[in-house]
Protein backbone atom coordinates (compact mmCIF):
# COMPACT_ATOMS: atom_id res chain seq x y z
CA UNK A 1 0.00 0.00 0.00
CA UNK A 2 1.39 3.37 -0.95
CA UNK A 3 0.49 6.18 1.43
CA UNK A 4 0.46 9.90 0.90
CA UNK A 5 1.90 12.27 3.50
CA UNK A 6 -1.45 12.95 5.18
CA UNK A 7 -2.14 9.23 5.54
CA UNK A 8 1.35 8.64 6.94
CA UNK A 9 0.77 11.48 9.43
CA UNK A 10 -2.54 9.91 10.52
CA UNK A 11 -0.83 6.57 11.15
CA UNK A 12 2.04 8.22 13.00
CA UNK A 13 -0.43 10.16 15.18
CA UNK A 14 -2.35 6.97 16.00
CA UNK A 15 0.91 5.20 16.92
CA UNK A 16 1.96 8.19 19.03
CA UNK A 17 -1.30 8.01 20.99
CA UNK A 18 -0.83 4.30 21.65
CA UNK A 19 2.78 4.88 22.73
CA UNK A 20 1.69 7.66 25.08
CA UNK A 21 -0.55 5.22 26.92
CA UNK A 22 2.29 2.68 27.09
CA UNK A 23 4.79 5.22 28.47
CA UNK A 24 2.42 7.13 30.77
CA UNK A 25 3.60 7.34 34.37
CA UNK A 26 0.08 8.36 35.46
CA UNK A 27 -1.73 5.26 34.21
CA UNK A 28 -1.20 2.54 36.82
CA UNK A 29 -1.69 -0.19 34.20
CA UNK A 30 0.87 1.18 31.73
CA UNK A 31 4.18 -0.44 30.89
CA UNK A 32 5.98 2.56 32.43
CA UNK A 33 4.06 2.16 35.71
CA UNK A 34 4.97 -1.54 35.86
CA UNK A 35 8.66 -0.81 35.24
CA UNK A 36 8.54 2.05 37.78
CA UNK A 37 7.01 -0.30 40.35
CA UNK A 38 9.80 -2.84 39.83
CA UNK A 39 12.44 -0.10 40.08
CA UNK A 40 10.86 1.30 43.23
CA UNK A 41 10.98 -2.14 44.83
CA UNK A 42 14.70 -2.41 43.99
CA UNK A 43 15.33 1.10 45.35
CA UNK A 44 13.46 0.41 48.59
CA UNK A 45 15.02 -3.03 49.12
CA UNK A 46 18.60 -2.58 47.89
CA UNK A 47 19.07 1.15 47.29
CA UNK A 48 19.38 0.71 43.50
CA UNK A 49 19.20 4.17 41.89
CA UNK A 50 20.16 3.48 38.27
CA UNK A 51 20.06 0.72 35.67
CA UNK A 52 21.53 0.53 32.21
CA UNK A 53 19.03 -0.08 29.43
CA UNK A 54 20.45 -2.72 27.11
CA UNK A 55 19.09 -4.18 23.91
CA UNK A 56 20.95 -7.17 22.47
CA UNK A 57 23.89 -6.35 24.73
CA UNK A 58 24.11 -2.72 23.56
CA UNK A 59 23.56 0.04 26.14
CA UNK A 60 20.98 2.43 24.68
CA UNK A 61 20.09 4.45 27.77
CA UNK A 62 19.81 4.70 31.55
CA UNK A 63 16.84 4.38 33.86
CA UNK A 64 17.28 6.36 37.08
CA UNK A 65 15.42 6.95 40.32
CA UNK A 66 14.60 10.57 41.20
CA UNK A 67 14.37 11.17 44.93
CA UNK A 68 13.10 14.01 47.01
CA UNK A 69 15.77 15.09 49.48
CA UNK A 70 15.38 14.61 53.21
CA UNK A 71 13.85 17.68 54.81
CA UNK A 72 12.52 18.99 58.08
CA UNK A 73 9.05 20.48 58.07
CA UNK A 74 8.17 22.95 60.81
CA UNK A 75 4.53 23.85 61.20
CA UNK A 76 2.17 25.27 63.79
CA UNK A 77 -0.79 23.16 64.86
CA UNK A 78 -3.69 24.12 67.10
CA UNK A 79 -3.64 22.21 70.40
CA UNK A 80 -6.47 24.12 72.07
CA UNK A 81 -9.08 25.83 69.92
CA UNK A 82 -10.37 27.82 72.91
CA UNK A 83 -6.94 29.23 73.81
CA UNK A 84 -6.20 29.99 70.19
CA UNK A 85 -9.46 31.89 69.63
CA UNK A 86 -8.91 33.81 72.86
CA UNK A 87 -5.44 34.80 71.62
CA UNK A 88 -6.88 35.88 68.27
CA UNK A 89 -9.34 38.25 69.95
CA UNK A 90 -7.18 39.45 72.84
CA UNK A 91 -3.92 40.41 71.10
CA UNK A 92 -2.88 42.79 68.34
CA UNK A 93 -1.04 39.96 66.60
CA UNK A 94 -4.21 37.88 66.78
CA UNK A 95 -6.29 40.69 65.28
CA UNK A 96 -3.77 41.06 62.46
CA UNK A 97 -3.94 37.33 61.77
CA UNK A 98 -7.74 37.32 61.82
CA UNK A 99 -7.80 40.20 59.38
CA UNK A 100 -5.40 38.36 57.04
CA UNK A 101 -7.49 35.21 57.29
CA UNK A 102 -10.78 37.03 56.76
CA UNK A 103 -9.50 38.37 53.43
CA UNK A 104 -8.42 34.97 52.15
CA UNK A 105 -10.71 32.19 50.86
CA UNK A 106 -8.82 29.45 52.79
CA UNK A 107 -9.58 27.47 55.95
CA UNK A 108 -7.63 26.50 59.06
CA UNK A 109 -4.78 24.92 57.12
CA UNK A 110 -4.05 28.14 55.27
CA UNK A 111 -4.46 30.02 58.52
CA UNK A 112 -1.83 27.81 60.14
CA UNK A 113 0.47 28.35 57.16
CA UNK A 114 0.03 32.08 57.65
CA UNK A 115 0.82 31.67 61.35
CA UNK A 116 3.96 29.69 60.58
CA UNK A 117 5.11 32.02 57.82
CA UNK A 118 4.43 35.31 59.58
CA UNK A 119 4.39 34.74 63.32
CA UNK A 120 7.19 32.24 63.80
CA UNK A 121 9.58 34.51 61.95
CA UNK A 122 8.93 37.06 64.69
CA UNK A 123 9.13 34.43 67.44
CA UNK A 124 5.42 34.65 68.28
CA UNK A 125 3.52 31.48 69.10
CA UNK A 126 -0.23 31.97 69.71
CA UNK A 127 -1.80 30.51 72.82
CA UNK A 128 -3.38 27.16 72.06
CA UNK A 129 -0.75 26.26 69.46
CA UNK A 130 2.51 24.37 69.37
CA UNK A 131 5.31 23.95 66.86
CA UNK A 132 5.54 20.48 65.36
CA UNK A 133 8.73 19.47 63.58
CA UNK A 134 8.65 16.49 61.24
CA UNK A 135 11.78 15.00 59.70
CA UNK A 136 11.05 13.47 56.33
CA UNK A 137 13.64 11.01 55.01
CA UNK A 138 14.81 10.95 51.42
CA UNK A 139 11.89 9.52 49.50
CA UNK A 140 10.73 8.33 46.11
CA UNK A 141 10.24 11.03 43.51
CA UNK A 142 9.77 8.98 40.31
CA UNK A 143 12.05 7.83 37.53
CA UNK A 144 13.82 9.24 34.50
CA UNK A 145 14.61 7.35 31.31
CA UNK A 146 17.50 8.92 29.39
CA UNK A 147 19.06 8.07 26.08
CA UNK A 148 17.13 5.57 23.97
CA UNK A 149 17.72 7.61 20.83
CA UNK A 150 15.85 6.05 17.92
CA UNK A 151 19.10 5.55 16.01
CA UNK A 152 20.73 3.70 18.95
CA UNK A 153 17.67 1.50 19.53
CA UNK A 154 17.36 0.71 15.80
CA UNK A 155 21.06 -0.19 15.60
CA UNK A 156 20.81 -2.43 18.67
CA UNK A 157 17.71 -4.24 17.39
CA UNK A 158 18.82 -4.47 13.79
CA UNK A 159 16.16 -6.21 11.72
CA UNK A 160 14.03 -6.80 14.85
CA UNK A 161 12.91 -3.17 15.23
CA UNK A 162 9.57 -3.58 13.47
CA UNK A 163 8.70 -6.73 15.43
CA UNK A 164 9.66 -5.00 18.68
CA UNK A 165 7.44 -2.02 17.86
CA UNK A 166 4.46 -4.26 17.11
CA UNK A 167 5.06 -6.08 20.41
CA UNK A 168 5.22 -2.82 22.38
CA UNK A 169 2.10 -1.40 20.73
CA UNK A 170 0.12 -4.55 21.64
CA UNK A 171 -2.42 -3.82 18.94
CA UNK A 172 -5.34 -6.23 18.71
CA UNK A 173 -5.30 -8.54 15.72
CA UNK A 174 -8.74 -7.37 14.66
CA UNK A 175 -9.94 -3.82 15.00
CA UNK A 176 -13.63 -2.96 15.16
CA UNK A 177 -14.80 -1.15 12.06
CA UNK A 178 -17.06 1.83 12.51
Amino acid sequence: MELNELQRLAIATAAEKVLQTVTSSRDTESLRAKVDSDMRALWEKDGVTQRKVKLNGVTVGTYSVRTKPAETIREVVVTSGHDFVTWLYATEDGHDLLFTFALSPAGQKLMMECVADTLLVDGILPDGCKVVTTDLPERWGGTTLRGCRPSDVALALGNGLQEALVDVLELPETIDKE
